[in-house]
């Protein structure tokens, strides 16, 4: 009769099998260790789908009674939503649903296909955007600051998030103060007199002369040959040097001749964002539900680090970076490693005087199996 030992057994008979187990699963932990997704806290997960149109009415109200009831209507009978929240404006409307204990996704569908089917929206309503919210949580802030203005840290600003999305782990950045930028065209009332101008011809001008990339093709049998015509105008020295009258001798009129052309930013975004007592323009380093907090922090810095090796940062504007939430996770890993050290050689130290040091390398060796 055939006695059945168990696993235990068969490893006390076969002492070499269970120290190459015990060993290679020691060596296979530390290799994989920094392969491991670290987070500050564990992320909830998103609940909500938000339903965006573009609608320049002018008045909210009228936003809302056009869209915003007509799309509550259509998704009230929906199950698993929990709350609707619809935001309007006199340009884009926003609406957030929050989802019960249901299937983003599932829902998400269904909102889709009840969206697509209302036929009777503006007719000069963009098409609406339907979007899942995403699983992020901030990792750091790279801030630029400084006693300058804000279009100068706000073009910094454009090339460091290049840099930093440029990076492998980094994946979504958000800017604390983006402002969209603007050509301001202040015409002198009487230099436009004295050369015979209207607004509107100055006007007219100004759109023909700065307009979008027109294109074409040249084709035969052996190649297709692509023509590209491009006048727009993107810098206030653009504009400025746009032809107004062209006299026979020569003499060339410009938009710069009769008025006082600047770059300036939109005048409905009253926004102010200052660091250290200055100016300042921060980029958020946001965490998505694949990325390593560790691992974005460290490119972070290794982007800051080499703008100031490079000597990218024009005189007056410093870069550094604050709120690091990797530090957290970093400190209690760090911490749960020495606590981990003490206990092995603590139990080794107590064993090896009381009993042995065979028995005392045994079992301190088991601890971190």
């Amino acid at each position: 009769m055939t006695e059945h030992k168990g696993i235990i057994a068969w490893f006390t008979q076969n002492p070499v099998a269970a120290n190459l187990l015990m060993v290679s699963l020691i060596i296979l932990g530390l290799v994989s260790m920094n392969d491991i997704r670290k987070e500050a806290f564990p992320s909830m997960e998103p609940r909500f789908i938000t339903i965006s149109m573009v609608y320049d009415s002018g008045d909210a109200e009228q936003a809302e009674e056009g869209i915003a009831i007509k799309i509550e209507n259509a998704l009230e009978a929906l199950p698993g939503i929990k709350r609707i929240t619809s935001t309007c404006t006199v340009d884009p409307l926003a609406r957030d649903v929050e989802v019960t204990e249901y299937d983003l996704d599932v829902l998400f569908t269904d909102i889709k296909a009840e969206v697509d089917s209302i036929y009777n929206f503006p007719s000069d309503a963009e098409k609406p955007v339907i979007e899942k919210a995403r699983r992020q949580q901030h990792a750091i802030w790279v801030q630029l600051y400084g006693d300058v203005d804000h279009s100068t840290l706000q073009y910094l600003g454009e090339q460091l998030e290049r840099d930093l999305l440029a990076k492998s782990d980094i994946r979504d950045v958000n800017a604390s103060i983006f402002i969209d930028p603007m050509i301001s065209v202040e015409i002198d009332e009487a230099k436009l007199q004295a050369y015979g101008l209207s607004l509107s011809s100055v006007s007219e001008v100004i759109n023909q002369e700065s307009n979008t990339a027109l294109t074409t093709s040249l084709r035969n049998k052996e190649k297709v040959i692509r023509l590209k015509a491009s006048e727009q105008a993107y810098y206030a020295k653009d504009f400025a040097d746009i032809p107004l009258i062209t006299h026979s001798n020569g003499v060339v009129l410009t938009v710069g001749d009769i008025a006082k052309v600047t770059d300036i930013f939109a005048d409905d975004s009253y926004k102010l964002s200052r660091y250290n007592g200055k100016n300042g323009y921060g980029i958020q380093v946001m965490m998505d539900e694949y990325g390593d907090i560790t691992s974005m922090v460290k490119q972070a810095h290794e982007v800051v680090e080499a703008w100031h090796q490079k000597g990218l940062l024009p005189e007056d504007v410093e870069l550094e970076t604050w709120y690091d939430k990797s530090i957290m996770i970093t400190e209690r890993l760090s911490l749960l490693t020495n606590n981990a050290l003490m206990g092995v050689a603590l139990v080794f130290i107590t064993l090896a005087l009381f009993l042995n040091l065979r028995v005392a390398f045994w079992v301190a060796a088991g601890l971190p199996f």
